[in-house]
């Protein structure tokens, strides 16, 4: 299955787990559906992960699909 920019409610960085302080992404899409990210990145790296996502997702129509 493949996702499209236009499927995506949100992407959004979780609260940072408090005993490691490590963050996921979460990609939410408008069926209800979310992906997690299977790595863990502190707070600034989910963060530029998040928007390097959007970036790419944003770059041209066929840029960023995911596969599912």
């Amino acid at each position: 299955e493949t996702i499209r920019a236009a499927d995506i409610a949100a992407i959004e960085v979780d609260k940072p787990d408090p005993k490691h302080g490590t963050c996921t992404i979460s990609i939410r899409l408008h069926t209800g559906q979310t992906f997690r990210s299977p790595t863990k990145h502190d707070e600034n790296g989910a963060s530029a992960l998040r928007a390097e996502i959007i970036r790419r997702l944003n770059d041209h129509p066929d840029a960023g699909i995911l596969n599912a």
